[in-house]
């Protein structure tokens, strides 16, 4: 289980955005806020550190989502 950090894009003033998730299809926890999120996607030097959890992504409610 390993954490993932890749380039999503950029918004409109040019910044860059990147989207952590787990490579094993788990939730991650913001450890600053405690919160818990599918993926993240924050900005270039933005000091959020991220643990992966036991709770595993329900693949159905992401299909339902879109």
């Amino acid at each position: 289980m390993a954490i993932q950090k890749e380039l999503f894009g950029e918004n409109a003033d040019g910044v860059k955005l990147y989207r952590t998730f787990s490579d094993e299809n788990r939730k991650i926890l913001q450890v600053e806020t405690g919160i818990i999120f599918d993926d993240a996607v924050d900005i270039e030097g933005a000091e959020f550190t991220y643990l992966e959890t036991d709770g595993v992504i329900d693949q159905t409610e992401k299909i339902n989502a879109n």
